[in-house]
């Protein structure tokens, strides 16, 4: 809304001097205001000139007051701190971001320590092998062979019992079926 319009609204000294302050930040913030001083104060009597008389109509009595952060010489100061403070998130919203970044570290610590670990404690297995376990892998080959007829049984064949492809042992377990 406009300060005009706004200004209609105003009933009492307290909602005058709200009107005066919000008015006050709003052209603060625009550069033409910042840039020159003197065009600052000249906005800023304005302003309290255009409240002063409507309060007069009302036969309203009081004073606005000017605090410190209006005055042009704090307005650097707080383009200082709004730059340094970004008001743009809320306390929910920063204290989400600081348990997210404590989780990130923590998680990266642990992924660190991780890697740590695993390239230094973590040996791999050496291409030395025992003769305990040469003469193992010798027996389970041997064994495998024995069991040639096993590997015949677990071959893919054409079931034309089911119509598709299973393994000879399912075959003969469906001819054993259909010869009954």
């Amino acid at each position: 809304m406009s300060f005009a319009s706004d200004l209609k609204k105003v009933t009492n000294l307290d909602e005058a001097q709200h009107l005066f302050e919000s008015e006050v930040a709003r052209i603060s913030k625009l550069t033409v205001y910042r840039d020159s001083e003197d065009k600052y104060e000249k906005r800023v009597l304005k302003i309290q000139d255009d409240i002063y008389r409507h309060l007069d109509s009302l036969n309203i009595k009081g004073i606005l007051y000017v605090y410190d952060y209006m005055l042009y010489q704090n307005l650097i100061k707080s383009q200082v701190i709004d730059v340094m403070h970004d008001e743009g998130f809320t306390k929910s919203d920063r204290l989400f971001f600081r348990r997210l970044w404590f989780f990130i570290g923590i998680y990266s610590i642990c992924f660190i320590g991780f890697a740590i670990y695993m390239t230094h404690v973590v040996k791999p297995i050496s291409n030395n092998v025992s003769r305990e376990t040469a003469n193992k892998k010798l027996d389970s080959d041997k064994q495998v062979k024995q069991s040639g007829d096993k590997k015949d049984d677990d071959e893919i064949v054409y079931n034309k019992y089911r119509s598709q492809n299973t393994t000879k042992k399912i075959l003969k377990e469906d001819e054993t079926w259909a010869n009954r």
